[in-house]
């Protein structure tokens, strides 16, 4: 071999070094000669790889809509027909303030309508969630008292199963939203929680019956009575308590009082 003469079937460049080809195929060729030299090895752990996907692919569980977990906290408020403006004063905005300084927050997201309002806590991607949600509905504890009692909240977090799949508005303008509200609690939402594979019913909106009672001051200082021991006395009459259980022919009854205020003449 002179000088300057390169080996049969190696590919030398002018610097005189090898090009990339060249490197390439002398790994293909020793990755070949290692397939060989362990065929027996290598059809063991291929065999091995095919059966372990043949499992897998009868085995692992499936769904339209998979467990993820988002980083994200939704809280619910629903108020009746409260306006929006007094909603954002008295529900919104308190609830932000309380999430700003829970670990982990990275921001907040609102939007108020009249009568509910949606409140979106977004977390770092890093945090447990399940932790996390119990920060917040610990948080929402302590609100608790100071937010309008007429408020319900829901808190939860955000997965795939958290979309509502189908929502249904009632209306009747020849009835009273209170009327509507009794029936989409009553008859309503009991028959769509009966349909299999539904796991929720939620009902959002409308305004449940209520007795507005308008106390006259002179007639409660007449008797040596305040706003607070009349609004405790309706407190404790408004009620269902149980009286007892009763045995009779082999069967159980539990008995019941009920003290509940129907109309404006019970009040």
């Amino acid at each position: 071999m002179g000088i300057g003469s390169s080996p049969r079937g190696a590919t030398v460049s002018p610097t005189g070094r090898r090009s990339a080809w060249s490197r390439t195929s002398d790994v293909l060729d020793q990755f070949s000669r290692f397939v060989m030299r362990n065929a027996r090895t290598v059809e063991f752990v291929t065999l091995a790889l095919a059966t372990a996907g043949i499992y897998t692919a009868f085995t692992l569980p499936t769904s339209v809509f998979p467990q993820t977990a988002f980083p994200r906290v939704v809280i619910l408020v629903d108020s009746g027909v409260m306006p929006a403006d007094q909603m954002m004063a008295t529900i919104t905005r308190p609830i932000e303030e309380a999430m700003n300084d829970i670990p982990g927050v990275e921001s907040i997201r609102s939007a108020t309508s009249r009568g509910s309002a949606e409140i979106n806590v977004f977390f770092d991607w890093k945090v447990d969630m399940i932790q996390s949600l119990m920060f917040v509905q610990g948080r929402l504890a302590q609100l608790a008292g100071q937010i309008p009692t007429t408020a319900s909240l829901q808190v939860w977090r955000l997965t795939f199963s958290a979309f509502p799949i189908i929502g249904i508005s009632l209306t009747a303008p020849d009835r009273d939203i209170a009327d509507v509200w009794e029936t989409a609690r009553y008859v309503i939402k009991p028959r769509l929680a009966r349909v299999k594979g539904v796991a929720r019913v939620d009902l959002v909106g409308g305004r449940e019956p209520e007795f507005h009672v308008v106390a006259d001051p002179a007639k409660l200082a007449a008797g040596g009575l305040t706003l607070a021991d009349l609004v405790d006395r309706l407190r404790a009459t408004n009620l269902v308590a149980p009286a007892g259980m009763l045995e009779e022919n082999h069967q159980l009854y539990l008995a019941l009082v009920s003290g509940r205020l129907a109309s404006a003449d019970d009040i």
